[in-house]
């Protein structure tokens, strides 16, 4: 049972529930706009998977899963779909999400305050920092790292686990809260939202949401039950393209962005 703090919002039982809640969220102005894509392939996905992050890195695709006692760290072989190096937490944590930040792979923890950094080549530890509250999504802008922790808030930390900013997210100027998995594409951080069958595209500089890529069309095939949300993306620079999956979903997405 996952215990996870939920948005205010009902869940989604079809679709014309999830257009009336986009439209709360969203408002009737034109500044957020819905970017469109392409769907460019379609890969298979472990349906046992609790997927909390996936990463790209030199060409390798990586992916994070949680649950206590079943948490992973996965590195791909080339087809993307069967994975080469698997490394178990310990079975007290519950894995979160993963990013690279300067050559390091790194995956937070849900309560334990912990972020483990491994060699992203063969999974082998390279050490671990501590950090406050809860910890969800991460990614890297280069310099520094950034975490959700369910909040309207991200946190940029050290590699240390000290604190340096923390930035509200907005949208259409009202908060928007469980932010989960995050990835740094181009200057924006792109960013799940728990229960949500958006992507949302936001400002660094500002906190503020620019747009948003509307993912219904792949993602209600797969929501059977209220835990297979959509969860998960990466970013390919090799081929310019955007990777998406769910938690317990069978299948992964490789998109190409058409603005």
């Amino acid at each position: 049972m996952i215990t996870k703090q939920m948005p205010t919002k009902p869940f989604y039982m079809n679709r014309c529930l999830i257009g009336l809640i986009s439209l709360f969220f969203l408002g009737c102005a034109d500044a957020v706009t819905p970017l469109e894509y392409e769907l460019v392939n379609t890969y298979n996905h472990n349906p046992g998977n609790w997927t909390q992050g996936l990463t790209f890195y030199q060409g390798n695709l990586y992916e994070g899963t949680g649950m206590t006692g079943d948490s992973r760290l996965i590195r791909y072989r080339s087809d993307f779909e069967t994975p080469g190096y698997t490394r178990a937490m310990a079975n007290r944590y519950f894995g979160e999400g993963i990013s690279i930040h300067q050559n390091t792979l790194y995956q937070l923890t849900w309560k334990s305050g912990t972020a483990f950094a491994y060699d992203p080549n063969d999974l082998s530890r390279r050490g671990e920092f501590s950090y406050e509250g809860e910890g969800w999504g991460i990614t890297s802008d280069g310099e520094r790292m950034w975490i959700s922790n369910g909040s309207s808030n991200l946190v940029q930390i050290s590699t240390s686990g000290e604190i340096l900013n923390h930035l509200p997210i907005t949208l259409e100027g009202k908060p928007l809260n469980a932010l989960n998995e995050l990835e740094w594409i181009d200057g924006t951080i792109y960013a799940n939202r728990w229960y949500d069958n958006n992507i949302y595209l936001i400002d660094p500089d500002n906190g503020e949401v620019t747009n948003y890529i509307d993912l219904d069309e792949l993602s209600l095939p797969h929501q059977s039950d209220r835990n297979k949300v959509l969860n998960g993306i990466a970013w390919n620079p090799d081929r310019q393209t955007l990777w998406v999956t769910g938690k317990y979903w069978d299948e992964m997405y490789e998109l190409k962005l058409t603005h």
